[in-house]
């Protein structure tokens, strides 16, 4: 990974036991005179094994977060936003075998959990296929559309959608538009 910051110098913060032990490093730059958590951060514990890592922007937790069990062996991983928000989580059990897995909105709800046993599913709640936006395109731009808005043949219209990244899973899916027959505008 590579950061670019005019006149900022990354820095790596290494954090030592009272034992002498590292127990973490989290890279920073000095921005305005505060200390700013950008870069990769990883711990450990007492035994010196890795314990978390991911990395930061701009002082907050963001991508990918993983956690470890105390024997090195990965524990869950997490999608972060920021420091508040969750947009994936997957855990694993000791075995290594994911046990469940969590998709969120934008704002870190959720909105679709699957539980599994040894690969087969064992629960799932929500929906896998989330409508997060509906937009009308006037002038090459995009409006959202609104309850009251009226939407006419041949308007061209922009969908999107959450879909969540369903471990162990083959999936195939395809969007088609419903002729409406014989409708005049």
């Amino acid at each position: 990974m590579f950061f670019y910051f005019k006149d900022e110098k990354v820095c790596t913060l290494k954090e030592y036991s009272p034992s002498g032990k590292l127990i973490g490093t989290n890279e920073y730059i000095i921005k305005n005179g505060d200390t700013i958590l950008q870069g990769k951060f990883i711990n450990y514990n007492e035994k010196g094994i890795k314990i978390t890592e991911g990395q930061f922007i701009n002082n907050e937790p963001n991508g990918n977060c993983f956690y470890y069990y105390d024997n090195g062996k990965i524990e869950s991983v997490y999608y972060r936003k920021d420091s508040k928000v969750n947009l994936e989580s997957t855990y694993y059990n000791p075995k290594g075998l994911i046990d469940k897995y969590i998709m969120c909105d934008s704002l870190g709800n959720t909105r679709f959990i699957i539980k599994f046993d040894d690969r087969v599913v064992k629960k799932y709640e929500g929906y896998s296929i989330l409508p997060i936006g509906l937009y009308k395109i006037i002038n090459k731009k995009q409006d959202e559309i609104k309850k009251e808005d009226t939407i006419k043949v041949g308007d061209i219209i922009r969908h999107y959608y959450l879909i969540a990244n369903i471990p162990y899973a083959k999936r195939t899916f395809k969007i088609e538009n419903v002729a409406i027959d014989k409708l005049q505008s």
